[in-house]
């Protein structure tokens, strides 16, 4: 091999390997709502940006540096990994392992505040009471998201059936049962929440909980 030949190799292989720490060190801006996860704390969050070795989110709930959180994108797709800064409103979370930065581009689409896939759902036992014509009955909230919630049902109720919810602290909201089975259906908010509302929410839940 001539000497020449042998540079062109290894002048490529150094390019190469620069290109690869430019990418692994780089972060894509990405606004998408997302659940996360720590201990038995159960919340929403906004990504901020992403890069393949850790991500930096809004969220409204406190984590201390050193946690173990869980990141669950609307596709279901979750990432773990250890909250190694926080300063208010904002975390820096490390993966426990590098992620494709494309791969993670693909499930981070930008969205603007309201998640136009499946909002990601918050695992709850929240009491509430369902109203259709007229006819108030208590239930408990299992899950809840931006657009709707599954609760807990008497009897088999009718697809497509107007209704409304009382929600703890907020009052009642009109939904639509979108499934149903004899113990639990679904339901879409006909209005549903903006992120900003969905925080003031949550936050006055906690503050109404902690004062009892």
């Amino acid at each position: 091999m001539t000497d020449g030949l042998q540079r062109l190799i290894d002048a490529d292989a150094a390019a190469a390997e620069l290109s690869e720490r430019r990418q692994a060190t780089r972060h894509t801006t990405v606004f998408q709502v997302a659940r996360i996860i720590s201990g038995d704390r159960d919340e929403l969050c906004i990504l901020r940006n992403v890069s393949p070795g850790g991500l930096k989110a809004e969220l409204y709930m406190a984590i201390a540096p050193g946690a173990r959180v869980v990141i669950e994108l609307k596709t279901g797709f979750r990432l773990d990994g250890t909250a190694v800064w926080a300063r208010e409103p904002f975390v820096g979370v490390q993966f426990d392992a590098p992620v494709a930065i494309m791969e993670m581009l693909k499930r981070c689409a930008p969205d603007v505040l309201f998640d136009r896939g499946r909002p990601p759902r918050l695992e709850t036992e929240l009491p509430a009471m369902l109203r259709i014509n007229g006819i108030e009955t208590p239930t408990r909230i299992s899950n809840i998201s931006q657009s709707g919630m599954k609760i807990a049902v008497p009897h088999r109720l009718g697809i497509d059936t107007r209704c409304e919810v009382r929600l703890p602290v907020l009052g009642w909201r009109r939904a639509c049962v979108r499934w149903s089975e004899p113990d639990e259906a679904g339901l879409m908010l006909v209005q549903p929440f903006l992120y900003p509302d969905f925080v003031a929410w949550r936050r006055a839940l906690q503050d109404d909980t902690a004062d009892r």
